[in-house]
């Protein structure tokens, strides 16, 4: 018995802890935000791909962040994504954020920064809110100067976020 207590506890310490990510929304320092904490709670370094940097440093953009918004007398699912700015110059960089082993990252959205993708506009008042995050491997859109971030251990994966009420951020 002693022995393949051994065998097992041998095998634990080299057996590599792959990262998993955890979303936590709370409600924003204003009504119109709300806090986005993506979390890294197991022994192992990862970084997370969220978006793309535009114009040197000037625009940062989650595009890889989708927001489910549920609207008050209706069932439906509204899906808002990251609207894009316009007439933008200067090279496209990926927005790369580091998650150490038990650390986290927290980032305000803003709803004035979200489109609908709905065909439909809907008219009732926003009632619940959460938000999903698909994460993905750096590929070879990259500009030239950032192409040692390839090899950067990222993690990839869907994680969805807790729902919140709006009704309770209203200040």
């Amino acid at each position: 018995m002693a022995l393949a207590l051994l065998f097992i506890l041998g095998a634990l310490q080299g057996a590599t802890v792959e990262p998993d990510i955890s979303l936590s929304l709370a409600c924003g320092p204003s009504d119109s935000t709300v806090s986005l904490t993506l979390r890294n709670p197991t022994e192992a370094n990862t970084a997370v791909l969220l978006g793309i940097v535009l114009a040197n440093g000037q625009w940062y953009l989650p595009r890889e962040i989708v927001a489910e918004l549920t609207r008050e007398g209706s069932a439906d699912t509204e899906t808002l994504v990251f609207g894009r700015p316009r007439n933008i110059a200067g090279p496209m960089d990926h927005w790369v954020v580091a998650l150490p082993m038990r650390s986290a990252f927290t980032l305000t959205l803003s709803a004035n920064d979200f489109i609908s993708t709905s065909a439909v506009q809907a008219s009732s008042a926003p009632e619940q809110l959460r938000v999903r995050l698909t994460g993905k491997s750096i590929t070879s859109d990259l500009n030239v100067d950032m192409t040692g971030m390839k090899s950067w251990r990222l993690w990839n994966g869907t994680a969805t976020s807790n729902t919140i009420r709006l009704s309770e951020c209203r200040k």
